[in-house]
């Protein structure tokens, strides 16, 4: 029988022995019409019964004497059948108690099976990551080694500020330019709009590209690199003009944002920029993309590929920081629930003893309410016998015996059987300090795990 099941069962056992003292008054009265002494009175002075020289007890006064006998030995059953209940009940806790007692002295023992299982299967994974790290720590020894780099990298340790920047020009840039073409464009704001955050993008993704992986090779060991790097840059500086110049030039010259524009007429004369605000465009994409590759350029080492390797390595020992991280708080919680478990098991041993206290008490307060109705109902038997002999005198035809009136009813007989009992000491447990004994061991573990832990990963 399961905890659960046993504390419904208790439940209800109280119930039974507590039952409240108003329903006596109800039973006696369900009792006395059960009985019906009119009816058994009218039916005998009917037969005019008992004879008017009768001096013995009618048998129908025996018989409600009997029927009042029979309730209150149904009474006793059920008393001796609650308590028999009790011994049950306390005994299938006492069997579980011991069961958790036995559990509970194991408890240190289960723990370091369980979290040896964790520490055989987190130093597997332990072990590949040390090996990750070796190898990407042994690559960037070499990519050092092959590229002639005596320092360590330098980049941003977060990426937000590069982000930032990079967001920052390009919104500035789309306003300036979508007010310069909105006015000029049919489809106006939303045209001119598009049109600007395509430029800014154009203008401000090929600077950050340029600074980021091209002119990062400019020192690289590899002399065709550096050269290669070289052209492509001024091929960007050359081409990064000229965008901007057609932009400003589109700006002062909206016709050519028509369909029938001869594209001979920015040949002959690129530099018809006639505003402050074309020369204005003109000045600020050219900034605007220097700031770009600027900032492509900061965002990672100045060596192309250095900054890459190097975060390997410091990603890869970050994850193993991480990880041993979480073996340590996987033990934990593998600890917290077992001393969890204890406290629960701990708390439910104990409170054995108040509740086996309390049904006790609820065994003897029954007894002294049926020790009280044993006294009403030998009152109800002397009053229902007298109710009899009234009621049989009146309806008889002939005189009712003298006993009717000369002498009063013999009581009611009633020997109180001895309830069952219940020795408490039978049922009592010493938990012999076992739980706080295996708490203490297994923290004493858990604290051993953790500094083997700390000496494998050190």
């Amino acid at each position: 029988m399961g905890t659960k099941e046993l504390e419904k069962e208790k439940k209800e056992l109280e119930k039974q022995l507590n039952d409240d003292e108003s329903s006596t008054n109800s039973e006696l009265k369900h009792l006395e019409d059960k009985i019906d002494v009119e009816s058994k009175a009218v039916s005998s002075a009917n037969e005019n019964s008992p004879p008017t020289n009768s001096k013995n007890p009618d048998y129908l006064e025996d018989q409600i004497k009997q029927s009042l006998r029979n309730f209150l030995y149904d009474k006793t059953l059920k008393i001796n059948t609650s308590v028999g209940g009790i011994k049950t009940l306390l005994g299938q806790r006492q069997k579980n108690s011991q069961q958790i007692l036995e559990t509970s002295s194991n408890a240190p023992e289960t723990f370091v099976h369980d979290a040896t299982v964790v520490m055989n299967s987190k130093l597997n994974e332990y072990t590949q990551l040390k090996v990750d790290l070796k190898s990407k720590y042994n690559y960037l020894v070499l990519f050092q080694s092959r590229n002639n780099l005596e320092r360590p990298a330098h980049y941003p340790p977060s990426k937000l500020f590069v982000a930032g920047v990079i967001m920052t020009i390009l919104l500035l840039e789309a306003i300036l330019n979508g007010s310069a073409f909105a006015k000029e464009m049919e489809e106006g704001l939303l045209g001119g709009g598009l049109l600007a955050i395509v430029i800014a993008i154009i203008n401000i993704f090929f600077g950050f590209m340029i600074g980021k992986y091209i002119i990062t090779q400019t020192s690289h060991i590899n002399l065709y690199r550096r050269v290669s790097s070289y052209l492509v840059t001024i091929f960007w500086a050359i081409a990064t003009f000229l965008f901007n110049l057609l932009v400003a030039y589109a700006r002062d010259n909206p016709e050519m944002l028509k369909e029938n524009f001869d594209i001979k007429e920015i040949i002959n004369d690129p530099f018809k920029i006639d505003s402050v605000y074309g020369w204005l465009l003109l000045i600020l994409g050219i900034i605007f993309a220097i700031v770009a590759l600027f900032d492509g350029f900061e965002s990672d080492d100045h060596y192309y590929g250095y900054g890459r390797v190097d975060r390997q390595v410091k990603d890869a020992n970050q994850e193993i920081v991480d990880f041993v991280e979480e073996w340590t708080s996987s033990l934990e919680i593998l600890k917290n629930s077992f001393l969890r478990k204890l406290k629960a098991d701990e708390m439910y041993v104990h409170s054995g003893k108040n509740e086996s206290e309390s049904l006790y008490s609820s065994r003897d307060r029954k007894i002294k309410h049926f020790n009280n109705l044993v006294k009403s109902v030998k009152g109800l038997s002397n009053v229902l016998i007298k109710k009899y002999r009234q009621t049989n005198s009146k309806y008889r035809e002939d005189k009712a015996p003298p006993k009717f009136f000369d002498t009063e009813p013999i009581p009611l007989d009633f020997e109180i059987d001895e309830f069952d009992d219940i020795n408490l000491e039978d049922y009592e447990l010493d938990d012999k300090n076992i739980f706080s004994n295996s708490k203490l061991k297994i923290t004493e573990d858990y604290k051993h795990l953790t500094a083997k832990i700390l000496e494998k990963t050190s």
